[in-house]
């Protein structure tokens, strides 16, 4: 068994067409995933374009958004606030400014306990809201590269693979 198995592979080491077939096929290979060896999901001045809110609950990277850290999002919460309190409450600037200038010293729950005596019943889900916003080029693409760095490409591909894999998979199935 050894023997033929020998002879075979020698019989395929010897086949210059063999060897020109591999090379091409690693080439084409390199071609259709070399631009997903990079991370640019957003070229040099190219910009997401949607109609979306500058913080959105369930935006996605995708979408342009980023999560926000703790101080961006509490500025983004009371900016927020702000709007609400001028707009619904019909407060002017100076009076609803006075309440985020109250609020500036609590922390999120004792906040909202705050704005729920001032009858805003909703500060915690704009809150929760904020935990998004739309990002620029850089941030986006830091995120990602920041989220790629911890597995390897091949990871992702391969199960990219298994799902092309799954959904073909489950569409031949009545046909076996």
């Amino acid at each position: 068994m050894w023997s033929i198995l020998k002879r075979e592979v020698k019989n395929y080491i010897r086949k210059p067409l063999l060897w020109l077939g591999v090379a091409i096929v690693i080439f084409m290979v390199f071609q259709n995933v070399s631009p997903y060896l990079n991370v640019h999901y957003l070229a040099e001045g190219e910009t997401i374009v949607n109609d979306y809110p500058e913080t959105y609950r369930d935006g996605d990277v995708f979408d342009g958004y980023v999560p926000a850290d703790k101080g961006l999002r509490r500025e983004l919460w009371e900016e927020r606030i702000r709007e609400v309190l001028i707009s619904e409450f019909e407060m002017d600037h100076a009076g609803a400014q006075s309440v985020i200038d109250e609020m500036k010293e609590m922390d999120i729950a004792k906040a909202c306990r705050h704005l729920e005596g001032c009858s805003y019943y909703d500060a915690y889900y704009e809150y929760v809201d904020t935990a998004y916003h739309k990002g620029t080029r850089e941030e986006i693409n830091s995120y990602i590269a920041e989220k790629l760095e911890k597995r390897r490409f091949s990871y992702y591909f391969s199960r990219k693979f298994a799902d092309l894999q799954d959904c073909l998979w489950d569409f031949l199935q009545p046909f076996y």
